[in-house]
């Protein structure tokens, strides 16, 4: 059976999610907008848990951090409106804007709570058409006669056009070949920063490797 992606399309968008814009981000291989899926919604509670404990706190600082990188993750799976929520509220988090905060939080998270529900729908119809493949963490690529420079450049773009799986291989295949032991133990926390999503952490990694 061919998966009904217009069908699917349409019905999340009553959950404020465009499924093309996010399949944008992963070059349309639905496989891979899954994954990505998959690790949002698996990850949500704990998510969540966090940005609440952090605002509760008074953290403020941290709050914007981890909002910010919700952000992110929300524009790589297309959930727009949700997007635009977490980009207000880290913007008044950097000025500690709180009475914004306390009055917008609530919103955040209904919102959050609706994309994640459509990400289940997603997921959902997804399994009933395929059975998905263990996401990608390292594979081995073929070498290929790129300079460390070459490499870094490749693995910003990769991590700044949120596609992880890439990214990753390329780790791979600089750490075999390419780094020294110092290196390697940076582009490992960049790799677990990427199977994270957490992409502005491992581009900031990648950038201090120029």
């Amino acid at each position: 059976m061919t998966f009904p992606r217009e069908a699917v399309e349409e019905q999340m968008k009553e959950y404020d999610i465009s499924l093309s814009d996010g399949l944008a981000y992963v070059s349309s291989d639905l496989e891979q907008y899954y994954n990505v899926l998959n690790l949002l919604y698996s990850n949500y509670s704990k998510t969540f848990s966090n940005i609440k404990t952090l605002y509760d706190s008074g953290n403020i600082k941290d709050f914007g951090i981890a909002v910010h990188s919700m952000k992110s993750h929300a524009k790589s799976i297309g959930a727009n409106l949700l997007y635009q929520l977490a980009l207000s509220i880290e913007s008044k988090a950097k000025t500690k804007e709180t009475v914004f905060i306390d009055i917008a939080l609530p919103l955040f998270f209904y919102q959050w709570d609706k994309t994640v529900r459509g990400m289940k729908y997603f997921l959902e119809s997804y399994n009933k058409y395929y059975t998905p493949d263990t996401p990608v963490t390292a594979e081995e690529l073929p070498s290929v006669n790129y300079s460390k420079s070459e490499y870094i450049n490749k693995l910003i773009t990769y991590a700044d056009n949120f596609q992880p799986d890439p990214a990753l291989k390329l780790i791979n295949a600089m750490i075999s070949e390419h780094v020294t032991p110092g290196e390697t133990e940076k582009l490992c926390m960049a790799a677990e920063y990427l199977n994270e999503l957490e992409y502005d952490y491992a581009i900031k990694i990648f950038k201090e490797m120029m």
